[in-house]
């Protein structure tokens, strides 16, 4: 993968992706890998959001994944 991309493990093979994987209006955290941020004075944040986090999971091949893998989260 280039310089910009993370390399992904797909058990047999690879997939390069973005390492940016933030977009407008959000930015990265500076201290938290994988985090974004949508700043307080920024149009177009107010209705979002504030944080996204992205995580990357190794789901092992197995007949029953619990369903339970996505968290949402309110204030």
């Amino acid at each position: 993968c280039g310089g910009a991309q993370s390399c992904l493990n797909t058990f047999g093979g690879h997939l390069c992706v973005p390492r940016a994987l933030c977009r407008r209006p959000y930015t990265p955290h500076p201290r938290s890998n994988g985090t974004c941020v949508c700043p307080g004075g920024v149009p177009g944040c107010a209705p979002r959001p504030r944080w996204l986090l992205h995580r990357f999971l190794a789901i092992p091949q197995i007949p029953d994944v619990p369903a339970g893998i996505f968290q949402l989260q309110h204030p």
